[in-house]
């Protein structure tokens, strides 16, 4: 295919693209080609977003379908904060964090921001159902 495109690029096949069947099987191969190239720096752009820019939520646990336990340290949540879930099917969902819980009671429940700094186990609740087989990241701060 890469070769086929270079003959293209540089003009060795002028002659041959004047029939219509081989043009359109030449748009074809450009096409794949673009596809290939496209689905390539794709996963190199996820990659990178999902090994530098979110951090992955371990270890969590899910109650009421909306809220999600996890431990965390050194990282400052805030209402309206964004929990990337990535679902069975690999479709995303942004949810919106609307609740930070410190406990089990509801008056351990925050509508503020609050900073972590020490290994603490905490909860979020969010504007929509989650569940236990997704993968779930915060945005790196």
């Amino acid at each position: 295919m890469v070769s086929e495109r270079n003959a293209i690029a540089h003009g060795n096949t002028i002659l041959q693209l004047r029939d219509v069947i081989l043009i359109h099987k030449e748009i074809d191969n450009i096409r794949d080609y673009c596809k290939l190239i496209f689905d390539v720096l794709n996963t190199s752009f996820t990659t990178f977003t999902f090994k530098y820019l979110w951090l992955n939520i371990e270890n969590f646990e899910i109650f009421d379908k909306k809220i999600i336990v996890f431990e965390i340290e050194n990282y400052e949540l805030c209402i309206g904060d964004t929990l990337l879930v990535i679902k069975g099917d690999n479709s995303r969902d942004e949810l919106k964090i609307i609740t930070i819980h410190l406990g089990t009671k509801s008056t351990d429940i925050i509508k503020t921001n609050y900073k972590v700094t020490t290994l603490r186990k905490i909860g979020i609740e969010v504007n929509k159902n989650i569940r236990d087989n997704q993968k779930f990241y915060l945005l790196k701060k």
